[in-house]
């Protein structure tokens, strides 16, 4: 495995690609949402829900090609039953109809219907991107995971205010009742609700989302009333909020606040630092970047300040948490004090090398992190008994993590005879059974955790070389005596 370790932090205020400046002219970006639950195979007109979307879709991709750049996501098409289950299909990019149509038509609908967490996890998507945006989402039923769509769409409309929802519901007739409930994902951000309930609306409503995407964007000039001072700050009201939740983060998050514009050496000043839950500050009219850091869980937004207008500015934190715990292959716990954790990004780099994102954890405490999957390294005592694993981290929820060490604690010692006294002033050399050097050290007794396996350890004293082969299985504590023989 190639690691590289990083400085963990919140903001890569060095690095002036972070907060690089929209390039001129750029297209619309979209993010379509397609429901692939399994309510997805019922059938309009005698052909599934699914094969009517395909081929909707298809068409549609077919004639935006170069009026927008399109990614895709869908949920409820890996698992039979799972609020986890949504992804991104196509990256946000220029539309090549073949190839989208392709990603589409290989999925095949299988279980739920998270639609509030496939809202938040878009919306994570376009927060990479510049310029308008704006989400689509193609659904034939209501959230079935508890979420709130309605309460995620407000939430995205007040934090996110250059991005724009809009739905579109598809089922049989007489369901349009039912599912204009979904109109309150469109409704805060300004976006526009469809109801379709054949090949053709559907056609057509596809059709309707497309032109108010590419509609030019209504122009308005600011206008400061006669009597507000154009330089005067402006209140500024923050609040933090976990992903799936409606309960406001209260404790254990620290603010930053940054001047929107890097200064000659490619940074961006930090203008306050709080840690207040929920701080009110005043902010001179202009622009800014708002970060929230919850533990390592961290997000960040742009910040326009107008004259004479307070905001309420909300982020979201796709955040979780973590508990590592380490256990021998026998079910006896480890010592807090010989296991230690490093958690890595489960990305690499060009190289193959993962980026560190904490060193040297320690087992118990929840380590809150933005939600993803993650590469831990597990480490017991100071040789060779490391253990790794994949971690996923979910939004709003504890995953607590066992790994499973195999591996013995071991004392060394040489001796005249069987049982004798411990020569002291001994070197010790413990090798692999096919050579490779594990650890090094002296003493009358020193002591290392091994992994199971076969070993040779060389003790050298007064000039004079004692070797012994021995085999390690089972854990526990375990003593290897070397005969000077």
């Amino acid at each position: 495995m190639k690691v590289q370790p990083i400085l963990a932090g919140v903001l890569a205020l060095g690095a002036t690609a972070l907060f690089a400046a929209p390039a001129a002219a750029q297209s619309d970006k979209v993010m379509l949402i397609l429901d692939s639950s399994r309510s997805m195979w019922g059938q309009i007109d005698g052909v599934n829900k699914v094969v009517h979307a395909r081929e909707a879709l298809a068409r549609f991709f077919k004639q935006q090609e170069g009026a927008f750049q399109l990614g895709l996501m869908a949920y409820g098409h890996q698992e039979k039953a799972s609020c986890d289950d949504f992804a991104v299909l196509q990256e946000v990019g220029e539309v090549e109809a073949a190839g989208y149509a392709s990603a589409v038509k290989n999925i095949s609908p299988k279980g739920s219907t998270p639609i509030a967490a496939a809202l938040d996890a878009a919306a994570d998507e376009m927060a990479k991107e510049t310029g308008r945006k704006h989400i689509v989402l193609l659904s034939d039923g209501l959230d079935n995971c508890e979420g709130d769509p309605c309460a995620r769409a407000r939430q995205l409309a007040q934090s996110v205010p250059q991005m724009t929802l809009h739905a579109i519901a598809f089922d049989k007739t007489g369901k349009e009742e039912q599912l204009r409930q979904l109109a309150c994902v469109a409704e805060p951000s300004g976006g526009i609700f469809k109801f379709a309930s054949n090949r053709e609306t559907l056609d057509a409503a596809l059709a309707d989302v497309a032109a108010r995407i590419t509609a030019p964007p209504q122009t308005t000039q600011s206008v400061v009333p006669e009597n507000v001072d154009p330089e005067a700050p402006v209140p500024i009201k923050l609040t933090a909020f976990l992903s799936g939740s409606e309960e406001r983060i209260t404790r254990g998050i620290v603010w930053r606040v940054f001047s929107g514009r890097a200064g000659d050496d490619g940074r961006y000043e930090m203008l306050h630092e709080m840690q207040d839950a929920q701080p009110t500050l005043e902010l001179k009219p202009g622009n800014y970047f708002i970060n929230v850091s919850w533990g390592l869980a961290h997000a960040t937004k742009r910040l326009q300040v107008t004259p004479g207008q307070p905001a309420h500015e909300q982020l979201i934190l796709k955040a979780g948490a973590v508990r590592l715990n380490a256990r021998q292959a026998s079910g006896a716990p480890i010592d807090m004090d010989d296991a230690r954790f490093d958690i890595y990004s489960d990305r690499t780099d060009q190289f193959g090398n993962r980026e560190r994102i904490i060193a040297n954890a320690r087992s118990g405490p929840a380590i809150r992190l933005n939600t993803g999957t993650y590469y831990v390294v597990s480490h017991y005592g100071d040789s060779n008994a490391i253990v790794e694993s994949q971690v996923e981290v979910k939004p709003g929820k504890l995953s607590e993590v066992i790994l499973i060490h195999d591996a013995s604690k071991v004392t060394f010692r040489l001796a005249e005879r069987r049982g004798g006294e411990a020569i002291a002033d001994t070197r010790w050399t413990i090798k692999t059974a096919d050579g490779q050097v594990v650890e090094r050290s002296a003493g009358a007794f020193p002591t290392h955790i091994l992994t199971s396996g076969r070993y040779r350890v060389e003790a050298q004293h007064g000039g004079r070389l004692y070797v012994r082969e021995f085999e390690l299985a089972g854990g526990g504590a375990q003593q290897v005596e070397v005969l000077m023989r």
